[in-house]
């Protein structure tokens, strides 16, 4: 029965059934046939065996079959497929002689497989192109070392030439994602990191390069794409290192390795590969730093949406694996499952009203833009040591005349500013002092909301118990409302006029790399700040403008983001509270210590429009 059950359900062995079923037991084979031409609609199909009791002289199976309506199955009645999984039950009861199946009866529940296949709440989980997705977009290279190369368009028709050679080298979602889980796998087997490398490469078109390379692309409807983001900056960008009006680059070559000899080596190979077609304005380089931090000291990139979706290719497994035992709707602890279409064209957004339900799908206009997406690249320079001064300075004057805050150091105002202490951890979880192991956990760090409390994980190894769920805090006296981490994100704490669903709908994802620059007025420090999105109005400029610099997102006079919401001629101030029943205290910022110092906004496309570029 398992034989059956392993090889010719599970493996889809049709020429296994001579084996297993007796010469003369017809009936049992037409059975047999008829649950895989039913398993035929559901290609990544799972099957979960229940039970199987011995129940004399005959094997009773109960089995539960899981899968998505990914094709069509066999015979001219075969409904078309509609994306949805189903969840339906299968029994089967058999007599065994000899080693072989004489007798049998089983069912699928063909009812609930209906039901399943006709439920709107059941349209999840699109099939993706992961080998048509640049692999920075999906999953993300996670590179210990980085850079960005400018270039700008010497001769079109070679570097048409040039391009067309990139749809065989650019790294695709596809093998990114096969090493990250090759690499975790081997990782966590081990012990320690495997010897596994990989050097990746990526890029992406600003909107007058796009134009010299299709006629179409004025089509696009993206109107800050097309204006650029030095026309919509609230300081002047003619000082910028990168970017500014006339020298936005042409094309952004995103490179990155394991080592820095690995990345020197794809430079040079770059640029010698050019071949007259474009020249070389710049590279810039960045570093991960240790502990996943950026420059102020602060672990970064810990929130991040995760992707609702499968692979269009065998094994069809998500983009995003379900790791809240809680909620099948999260990925990990306090990840929420984001429709596609936010960040890659071509696949259903999120609908606001249900976000369990596909939206509208992606579109912008031309055809060959599906399966490509926006890049924002903003420089900040970090000014890490006149930060460090201001949070000595602003915590001994709130000590000195607050007596509730007399024992504020500068580590827990820094805390209170961003929502989290150095190590990740978050003051929803950790109020009153950095808890390191709760930092560094991924099924911990992420795992609270603001307006309501969040339920217990199931205690385990990698979840103890140690440490407490987060309770709400709707008025921010744990997690000031102007903190960076609440103001970028607003999770569950929705401001008045908006509609819940809607947050999703203003997500991004996030890439961003740390650069120490030598320059001849010393070491400067940044973030390379990378993003991804369908809608650089309705997420990257929409967060920026509408959420990080705005005083009164919630309550009047919450303040503005600590790190991106102070701007020339614009409040200062943030507020974090003081334990006495709702009083808070105004901190006045000084100024912005993330200046933005060049970027822009590109188009990342899609292989096969990179071969449409090319004219191939």
């Amino acid at each position: 029965m398992r034989s059956l059950i392993r090889r010719v359900y599970r493996g889809r062995d049709r020429a296994a059934l001579e084996l297993l079923v007796a010469d003369d037991a017809a009936e049992v084979r037409a059975e047999c046939l008829r649950i895989l031409d039913l398993l035929a609609g559901f290609p990544d199909a799972r099957l979960a065996l229940e039970d199987l009791i011995d129940d004399g002289g005959w094997i009773v199976a109960r089995m539960t079959v899981h899968g998505t309506h990914l094709a069509a199955g066999p015979g001219p009645d075969a409904a078309e497929p509609t994306g949805r999984r189903i969840a339906a039950p299968l029994f089967g009861m058999f007599r065994v002689d000899g080693g072989r199946i004489v007798q049998s009866w089983q069912r699928l529940d063909e009812q609930m497989v209906a039901a399943g296949l006709a439920d709107p709440a059941n349209a999840v989980e699109p099939a993706l192109e992961l080998d048509e997705i640049q692999g920075n977009v999906l999953p993300g290279f996670r590179k210990d070392h980085f850079a960005l190369a400018y270039l700008e368009i010497r001769d079109l028709a070679r570097a048409r030439a040039w391009v067309a050679r990139q749809a065989d080298v650019v790294a695709t979602a596809a093998e990114v994602l096969d090493f990250m889980r090759l690499f975790g796998a081997a990782t966590r087997r081990r012990g320690h990191r495997p010897g596994l490398t990989a050097t990746w490469r990526n890029l992406a078109f600003s909107y007058d390069a796009l134009r010299r390379f299709a006629p179409d692309a004025d089509q696009i409807d993206a109107p800050a794409f097309r204006a650029g983001m030095h026309s919509q900056s609230a300081t002047p960008a003619a000082d910028w290192v990168v970017g500014s009006p006339g020298s936005v680059p042409d094309v952004i070559v995103l490179l990155a390795a394991d080592d820095e000899p690995g990345l020197a080596a794809e430079c040079a190979a770059l640029q010698a590969e050019l071949g007259g077609g474009f020249d070389v304005r710049g590279i810039q380089r960045g570093a991960a730093l240790p502990g996943e931090r950026e420059h102020f000291g602060f672990r970064d990139g810990v929130s991040q949406p995760g992707i609702r979706g499968h692979r269009a290719a065998p094994p069809f497994d998500p983009i995003t694996s379900r790791r809240d035992p809680r909620d099948v709707q999260r990925g990990h602890p306090g990840q929420r499952l984001v429709w596609p279409g936010e960040f890659v064209l071509g696949y259903p957004a999120q609908d606001a009203a249900d976000p369990a339900l596909p939206g509208p799908v992606a579109d912008i206009g031309p055809q060959w833009t599906r399966n490509g997406t926006f890049l924002v690249y903003a420089r900040y320079r970090q000014d890490t040591e006149g930060f460090a001064d201001f949070l000595d300075r602003a915590a001994a004057s709130i000590a000195e005349r607050e007596p509730e805050l007399a024992d504020l150091t500068p580590d827990r105002l820094g805390a209170l500013l961003i929502g989290r202490w150095r190590s990740g951890a978050p003051v929803m979880r950790a109020p009153d002092a950095d808890v390191p192991e709760l930092g560094g956990s991924g099924r911990l760090n992420n795992d609270f909301a603001y307006q309501q409390a969040t339920a217990p994980l199931p205690a385990s190894a990698a979840c103890p118990a140690v440490h407490p769920p987060a309770p709400a805090d709707p008025a921010g006296l744990r997690c000031p409302l102007g903190s960076h981490i609440r103001k970028a994100y607003l999770r569950d704490d929705i401001p008045p006029g908006a509609v819940a669903g809607d947050v999703q709908r203003h997500r991004m994802l996030r890439r961003g790399v740390p650069y120490t620059d030598e320059t001849p007025a010393g070491v400067e420090r940044g973030l390379l700040f990378l993003s991804y999105q369908v809608s650089i109005e309705r997420q990257f400029e929409f967060v920026l403008q509408q959420w990080l610099r705005n005083p009164s997102l919630r309550v009047p006079g919450e303040g503005v983001d600590p790190l991106l919401g102070v701007v020339p001629g614009g409040p200062t101030t943030v507020r974090i509270p003081v334990r006495d029943g709702g009083r808070a205290v105004e901190v006045d910022l000084e100024r912005s210590w993330a200046e933005l110092t060049g970027g822009g906004y590109f188009f990342v496309p899609s292989v096969s429009a990179l071969r449409y570029l090319a004219g191939r």
